[in-house]
């Protein structure tokens, strides 16, 4: 298809356009939706199964009764103001709260990890659980705890060498999903009321800084802040799969 201009005495170079008919893909469409599907299930039914194991006698990953956080009205209201803080703060800094944000998820990661290895190597070897010492700040350790540590460590290893290939986002995800695992097994919402304010304030939350926030900042303060704001780092703050196709 060829357009000339609307005067006939232009000189303007004609412009060349070309259209090719979209052809939707049989099936099921992308498959990387079907694993998004797949993987938000399995966390849902993971993250009801961490949430409950104190309800469950003997259970290895259930809390201690100080490790619980019963989440108030107070406590749902706050999440969403230091959460817009923090994304501003990340928005206007990035560049240098980048390297702190990824110290934070390597250092938890392998602290969530050692912690679920842990109970797993206590459950299925009860002798792993002879304490061999203590350290500042971390209390008892034993077997299970040391033994847990290496995998975990190597996991966390593993995302750094691979963040920026086409298989980071796997161990970025196992990683993630530990991480929230781990919240549910220590928050507790109290009744409906404070669950139905949380879950209503973070929707408002989401809205607007991913879609109203670019009228008052020119650009979506979440998604630069989740695709690393032009550092060449991908923030792990999200869970990814990449699309296939």
């Amino acid at each position: 298809m060829i357009w000339q201009g609307a005067q006939a005495n232009s000189t303007a170079e004609p412009v060349l356009l070309s259209v090719v008919p979209h052809e939707p893909r049989e099936g099921f469409g992308d498959p990387a939706l079907l694993v998004e599907l797949c993987g938000a299930t399995a966390l849902v039914v993971a993250g009801a199964f961490f949430a409950t194991a104190d309800l469950r006698q003997g259970s290895p990953i259930a809390p201690k009764e100080d490790e619980v956080l019963e989440v108030s009205n107070t406590m749902a209201m706050s999440f969403c103001c230091f959460g817009s803080a923090a994304l501003l703060t990340l928005f206007f800094f990035m560049r240098y709260a980048i390297y702190v944000i990824m110290f934070g998820f390597c250092a938890g990661g392998v602290s969530t990890f050692t912690q679920l290895g842990s109970a797993a190597f206590q459950q299925c070897a009860p002798v792993t659980k002879r304490p061999l010492g203590t350290l500042p700040e971390v209390g008892l350790v034993s077997v299970a705890d040391v033994a847990a540590f290496a995998p975990s460590l190597a996991l966390v290893a593993a995302w750094i060498q691979y963040r920026q290939t086409s298989i980071g986002w796997i161990f970025q995800d196992i990683i993630g999903a530990g991480f929230l695992c781990m919240m549910q097994r220590t928050l507790r919402l109290p009744n409906v009321k404070v669950a139905t304010l949380l879950l209503s304030t973070m929707f408002f939350f989401d809205i607007f800084w991913v879609f109203l926030s670019p009228m008052i900042f020119a650009k979506s303060v979440m998604i630069e802040v989740a695709t690393g704001a032009g550092t060449g780092e991908a923030v792990p703050m999200l869970l990814r799969v990449p699309s296939v196709g």
